[in-house]
């Protein structure tokens, strides 16, 4: 029987999960290469490549972080003993086989990120939303200043917002 091996999308989907410095201690003992180590996207490559199994990279991690994944990945989390829940991550690579539609749309235009993870994701989603709330109020502000439709009110003595 073949060895279960996830795709690469779902690879980075559950190394995202962990934060930067867990990213950081798990390149620093398979000795990767990364790059800039400050940016968590590094490490993620630099594991999902082929170079490294990905279950040893589950085997080193702990049960907490393992049913992150599996959360992350759409999969029960529940479970006590790790290596039933590293087979479940490992066999839903089995399970999803990617389609055609799904790599077109990895390749497609950029699209809003989405956050993963618990304490890191809910930072990263918090300042997602403020930079697109930013660019809104410039795009409005800009629209304002160009005189017609779409105006931005304002507050009431006829300047700027």
């Amino acid at each position: 029987m073949a060895t279960p091996r996830l795709q690469p999308a779902q690879q980075r989907t559950a190394l995202r999960v962990l934060g930067r410095d867990r990213l950081r201690e798990l390149t620093d003992h398979f000795e990767l290469d990364v790059g800039d180590k400050r940016v968590v996207d590094n490490h993620v490559d630099a594991l999902a490549r082929r170079r490294v199994d990905f279950a040893d990279v589950l085997a080193r991690l702990s049960r907490k972080e393992l049913k992150a994944i599996c959360a992350a990945l759409g999969l029960e989390t529940s479970g006590k003993a790790k290596e039933p829940i590293v087979q479940r991550i490992l066999d839903a690579g089995f399970e999803s086989a990617p389609r055609e539609e799904e790599r077109a749309a990895e390749t497609a235009a950029p699209q809003r990120p989405q956050a993963a993870g618990r304490a890191s994701g809910i930072v990263v989603q918090a300042l997602g939303d403020s930079l697109w709330k930013a660019a809104c109020e410039i795009l409005a502000s800009h629209g304002a200043h160009g005189g017609g439709e779409g105006q931005a009110e304002t507050d009431g003595d006829g300047g700027d917002p």
